[in-house]
């Protein structure tokens, strides 16, 4: 598929990447319904900027398609760069929204987070992060699968999921650009000391997504060897 320019990419990289993080912060007004409102955010945005950016909406993401050859290292960079502003101006405005219902210090406990709950922290975010990529190799650029019209169905409800099941243990961000806009809008779950921010919002996502990369190339070269 033909992307378009480099400005019309980053700037849909931008706003999906803003709507996608304000929706994560106003998630609690969906109560028992949040994750799926993230999930059925996502597959808007991604039927939105799909055919433009490419709809990563994610460094972790943006990441694997370098490595896949989807994308080239200046595209890259420009992504994670516009990712991360327009997750801060999501997180931002999400903060300022939020107490007109409910203070974000309720939001999340103030307690800090022990040596247990930081692991268990780390292994959400990086196997929840692998299976949300894997899901997104396989159905946005396997050539069995690529031009279909339901991958983001897929890569929704994947996110939907793994937002429900780990949301509760690291916040279910999956994304590095998310972990900014929780940090910046100081709904960190579990009372993450600052120092490990970084380990469970950047390097764990950033793994799981290597992780998933790796898969896929193993499904792809153990596919090959069957068919020679």
């Amino acid at each position: 598929m033909a992307l378009s320019s480099l400005k019309a990419q980053a700037l849909t990289e931008g706003v999906g990447t803003f709507f996608l993080v304000l929706v994560i912060m106003l998630s609690p007004h969906a109560g028992a319904m949040a994750a799926i409102a993230v999930g059925v955010g996502l597959m808007a945005f991604i039927y939105m900027g799909g055919h433009i950016s490419g709809a990563h909406y994610n460094p972790a993401v943006s990441l694997v398609m370098w490595r896949q050859r989807v994308i080239d290292v200046k595209t890259f960079w420009s992504f994670v760069l516009v990712q991360c502003g327009a997750a801060v101006a999501g997180a931002l405005v999400g903060s300022g929204l939020m107490p007109m219902v409910a203070s974000v210090a309720d939001a999340v406990p103030v307690r800090a987070a022990s040596a247990d709950t930081l692991i268990r922290m780390l292994a959400a975010e990086a196997l929840f992060t692998w299976m949300m990529v894997l899901v997104i190799l396989n159905v946005a650029t396997h050539p069995r699968t690529a031009g279909n019209q339901y991958y983001g169905v897929a890569i929704g409800f994947a996110v939907a999921a793994g937002a429900m099941v780990a949301g509760p243990i690291s916040g279910a961000a999956f994304n590095p650009a998310v972990g900014l806009a929780l940090v910046v809008s100081g709904r960190v779950p579990n009372g993450l000391q600052p120092e490990y921010i970084a380990m469970v919002y950047v390097l764990a996502p950033v793994a799981g997504a290597l992780a998933a990369w790796g898969t896929y190339r193993a499904q792809r070269a153990w596919e090959a060897s069957q068919a020679a």
